[in-house]
């Protein structure tokens, strides 16, 4: 059983609120049992308390007994004293009579005479005059007699004729003279024991007296005072064997809290005993109550311990609903923490590349920066823009164009150490930095290494794509002394190698600020300059060179500037393009040229075609075809008093969108011309599926025409295609005697250049339209 006890705690897995439940109820076991324990202790204690008082009392009790059993015979012996006189003198006995009727312990007194008999008697009734005679009788006759120290008779008591119980007391008297007799006496017993009256013994008490011999005299019931005389002999067990305090049993079998007395003198015993269940009854009163007290107790013990299993259960379900909410809490805290390591993700890094921010990049170079200063090393930023990104954007679709920037982060990251640090600035900007450089000049070789890694083709849903990057680098402490002066002058040098050719890198050079300060200002207005009217046309002649006529004017943009003056299309048009604002400059330049044609015409001038240039934007805006048309209509010219020049780059990105355009522009009798032939990669194809009716010789290859044999011997052969498919080719750049010569030697139709004309205002034009020759 104990073992298995001890597997079952084993096995018990009690959490901290379960030993709360628990504890309080294992606590009640121990306490029920010391409450429990406690009153029965007391419980036997009260036994043991009152079996000790009833013994006490009865003791004290029988002691009185005996004191006045004592006094008793003292008073006879008395009256025995008288008697003994009287003996002798009658005349005495007259004193006894007057003593013993004044003694109410005494019912009746004779005085005996052995030779005479009575002398004296108080008997006022034939019964206690009988009584005293049957008195004489026996103390004198062979009956059995309890003497008290050889003088006093005592018999058992007797009740009398009125129903009072008496003792009957025989002392022998020896006079003076010789006389011999006895003074018989009957004791009240209601008068011997007055004293006990006032006593509270209790309905099983009992009162005894024993002589000598310890046979019983009488005794008595304390509930109703009666007296009653034993059997003989019944109880000389008492007489004989008890002394003291005792509890014993009687002869029915029931005990009884026993205290016997024995008087020294007269050798008289009292007994006085209390049935042992009449204490207990009392006692197991009380200890009822106790037991009350006991149940109270418990039941409040009981209570208690329920409330606080309650209030324990209450608390674990609040433990556990707050457990819950500090759980959920935590999950929260923890959510919150992870909702701020993205926020923190989202806020400084690129969404699309996952390179750092902006924000973020700035954070890190500045600490770079500092740390720079330090060890005074170099430091290294380096801005890089893709080349051509927007069209690939925006005729791809975004998706191929996200493709594209996540391909370029990841080569980027793979081209430097893990030292540098590579972000995204937004669009198609990126920025590198390189920290812990040995030298400035290895600023070359990473730039380098990041054109040729970006320059390999990049393969996007049936896409092959290549891209080229433009770099632009500054050097700390050279090029600036904080984070913001190095990331302006970074992207002033990176513009910088725009304009040089793309695909290639620049160092920032000082003069690049005031430039980059002219791009600002042109930029900050540039759409106020269109909505102004600040853009103006200059016109070129284009010239055949059989016969010098003017065949055409080429209307190049300007923008005049009401501070700065004239500014060239080299200033602005990649912002536009960049900003979205190409197509309404381009429609702008539309409607002027048709404008001025329309003025022309009014004036009585004889008017040539005007060649105006449309970017790949344009072209590929559905509505350009309709403004051509709403255009022209509305100044009331002929469509092909307009031509349209256009380079690979319009068709490239998106080629059937541009084919049906340039095939509806010619049908209404426009002229296109395709620009800067020759720098292309397809322009053969090109010639064969669109509807081209002019090439223009790139200025590239007019430069050196003379001194370089393979820019004359492409010319050459530019010349016999075009004039093979039936197409008049033109020469862009010509600016001296010997380079005309050469080109109308080489079949060459018509040219354009400085030679002749440079660019001038639409005034100035009117000259040259009336005499139809150029200047020179």
């Amino acid at each position: 059983m104990l073992e298995r006890w001890r597997r079952l705690v084993r096995s018990a897995r009690l959490d901290g609120w379960s030993g709360l439940t628990l504890g309080p109820l294992l606590l009640a076991i121990p306490l029920l049992a010391a409450i429990w324990c406690s009153h029965l202790l007391y419980a036997e204690r009260e036994r043991q308390l009152a079996v000790e008082s009833v013994l006490q009392d009865n003791a004290n009790i029988a002691r009185m007994a005996v004191s006045v059993l004592e006094q008793t015979l003292e008073r006879s012996r008395r009256h025995a004293h008288l008697a003994r006189a009287g003996l002798d003198d009658t005349r005495l006995l007259e004193g006894l009579r007057l003593a013993a009727g004044s003694d109410s312990l005494f019912s009746a007194v004779m005085v005996q005479d052995a030779q005479r008999g009575p002398l004296l008697s108080s008997a006022t009734t034939e019964g206690d005059t009988a009584a005293l005679l049957r008195l004489a009788a026996r103390s004198a006759g062979d009956t059995p007699r309890t003497a008290l120290a050889g003088e006093i008779t005592l018999l058992p008591a007797e009740r009398g004729p009125d129903g009072n119980w008496r003792l009957p007391v025989a002392i022998p008297l020896l006079s003076a003279l010789g006389h011999r007799g006895q003074l018989l006496t009957l004791i009240d017993a209601n008068r011997l024991l007055q004293p006990f009256r006032t006593l509270d013994l209790g309905s099983g008490s009992d009162l005894r007296i024993y002589d000598a011999s310890g046979r019983s005299l009488f005794d008595t019931r304390g509930g109703d005072g009666r007296f009653f005389t034993a059997d003989d002999g019944s109880d000389k067990l008492f007489a004989t064997a008890l002394q003291g305090r005792r509890t014993v049993e009687r002869a029915d079998g029931r005990p009884v809290l026993l205290a016997f007395e024995r008087s020294a003198g007269s050798g008289l015993g009292v007994a006085v005993e209390r049935r042992l269940d009449e204490v207990l009854h009392n006692a197991a009163q009380r200890r009822l109550a106790l037991a009350g007290w006991a149940w109270s107790l418990s039941l409040m013990l009981v209570a208690a311990l329920a409330a606080m299993v309650l209030v324990a259960r209450r608390q674990h379900r609040l433990y556990r609903e707050l457990s819950r909410a500090e759980d959920e809490k935590e999950r929260l805290i923890e959510q919150l923490k992870e909702e701020k390591g993205r926020a923190y993700q989202l806020a400084s890094h690129d969404h699309l590349t996952s390179l750092p921010n902006r924000m973020l990049f700035t954070e890190l170079a500045a600490s770079h920066l500092n740390r720079a200063r330090r060890n005074h090393a170099p430091f290294v930023m380096m801005f890089l823009d893709l080349d051509r990104f927007k069209a690939i954007n925006d005729t791809l679709g975004h998706r191929v164009g996200d493709l594209l920037l996540q391909e370029v982060a990841e080569r980027l990251k793979a081209s430097v150490r893990d030292t540098d640090i590579v972000a995204r600035l937004g669009g198609d900007e990126f920025v590198v930095l390189l920290t812990e450089v040995d030298a400035a000049d290895a600023a070359a070789r990473v730039a380098r290494k990041l054109i040729d890694a970006l320059a390999r083709p990049m393969g996007f849903d049936g896409h092959e794509l290549e891209v080229r990057a433009s770099i632009g680098i500054a050097i700390h402490p050279r090029d600036g002394q904080d984070i913001d002066a190095l990331m302006r002058n970074a992207d002033s040098a990176m513009y910088e190698a725009k304009r040089s050719g793309r695909g290639c890198f620049r160092y920032y050079d000082p003069s690049l600020n005031a430039r980059s300060a002219l791009h600002l200002d042109l930029h900050s207005r540039f759409r106020r300059a269109i909505l102004g009217d600040e853009f103006v046309l200059h016109y070129q002649p284009r010239v055949a060179l059989n016969g010098l006529r003017i065949t055409s004017l080429e209307a190049l943009i300007r923008w005049q500037h009401p501070e700065r003056g004239l500014v060239y299309p080299g200033d602005f048009i990649d912002y536009a393009e960049q900003e979205g604002l190409v197509v309404e400059l381009g429609n702008w330049v539309v409607r002027e040229a048709c404008r001025q044609i329309a003025a022309w015409q009014q004036e009585g001038i004889t008017v040539v075609p005007v060649a105006i240039n449309v970017s790949a934007r344009q072209l590929r805006d559905h509505s350009f075809v309709e403004v051509i048309r709403e255009t022209t209509a509305h100044y009331r010219i002929r469509p092909d008093m307009l031509e349209l020049e256009i380079t690979e780059r319009c068709v490239v990105d998106d080629f059937e969108r541009a084919h049906a355009a340039l095939e509806v522009l010619s049908g209404l009798g426009m002229k296109i011309a395709l620009d800067d032939f020759g720098t292309g990669f397809s322009s053969l194809s090109y010639l064969r599926r669109l509807p081209i009716d002019i090439i223009k010789i790139d200025r590239s290859f007019i430069n050196d025409i003379r001194n370089q044999t393979n820019d004359a011997a492409i010319v050459a052969s530019t010349i016999a295609l075009g004039h093979n498919l039936g197409l008049t080719v033109i020469a862009e750049g010509v600016e001296t005697r010997e380079q005309a010569v050469y080109l109308k030697a080489a079949g060459c139709d018509e040219v354009q250049g400085y030679y002749f004309q440079r660019p001038i205002p639409a005034a100035e034009t009117l000259p040259l339209l009336r005499d139809g020759i150029p200047d020179r």
